[in-house]
């Protein structure tokens, strides 16, 4: 039993018409063949047995299956809108056109399988192209389409846009902390200078203070100390000529 779905979407017309036949027998010869050897289950909205609106189970069928093959043959537009579904949400589609039709411009850069009904190599060749492009799809081959070009396209210029900003913060990041190490070595300069002043005032300070007054006791031991060098040069003071020559009138005072 098939546990993977293909959804084939192309122009129904009435019944017994050139355009419903075209469309069976490119289900029944082109389409069943390429892929139901590959597990896959083909339906088609005209010929599927599920109840309810036709449009929503469509639609269901391009978001959920698997796989969708679009027949593009004569520009129908729901077959083009139902396509635009299937490119937008980036799932796994097979295009194919009847030959001698040209492919719209918008997806002419799409690889759009060719058939002839009425020619048989034609009909074997169309398979082996389906075949091929399905089992792309199912060894991991990314789907593309113009919708995702332009995401991508989208994508990459945000992505640059963010780079540039992110940089432009990086480098305003850089140029604030270059100021702020400007500063900082402008608070240590004047720091510096400071500090250099205090210790000027400081010594200018020490330089001017008066000398503390000697005490009576040192100015005693400096007069022994100096009869006793006075001896040594032979020469002597008496206690009052020593007074007289050092002692100033604050000491009586």
């Amino acid at each position: 039993m098939a546990d993977k779905f293909c959804f084939m979407i192309c122009p129904f017309g009435a019944p017994g018409s050139d355009v419903r036949k075209r469309s069976d027998l490119l289900l029944e010869y082109i389409v069943k063949p390429s892929v139901e050897d590959l597990g896959y289950r083909v339906e088609r909205a005209d010929i599927s047995a599920e109840p309810g609106i036709v449009t929503v189970n469509v639609i269901q069928h391009l978001i959920e299956d698997d796989l969708v093959v679009a027949d593009i043959t004569d520009r129908n537009p729901n077959v083009f809108y139902e396509l635009a579904i299937r490119h937008a949400i980036l799932k796994p589609y097979v295009q194919a056109i009847s030959t001698g039709q040209v492919v719209p411009f918008n997806i002419q850069e799409i690889q759009t399988v060719v058939y002839d009904l009425t020619d048989v190599e034609s009909i074997k060749r169309a398979i082996r192209v389906i075949n091929k492009q399905v089992d792309f799809y199912e060894n991991g081959g990314r789907v593309t389409s113009p919708v995702t070009q332009a995401v991508d396209s989208l994508v990459a210029m945000r992505s640059m846009t963010q780079l540039a900003e992110l940089m432009q913060k990086v480098s305003d990041i850089d140029e604030n902390i270059i100021e702020t190490k400007g500063l900082v070595q402008q608070v240590e300069a004047i720091q510096q200078m400071i500090s250099s002043l205090e210790r000027k005032m400081t010594t200018k300070s020490s330089d001017e203070s008066p000398a503390p007054p000697s005490s009576d006791s040192e100015n005693l031991s400096n007069f022994t100390e100096q009869r006793r060098n006075s001896r040594r040069r032979g020469k002597e003071y008496t206690v009052g000529e020593w007074i007289d020559k050092h002692w100033t009138d604050k000491h009586w005072k």
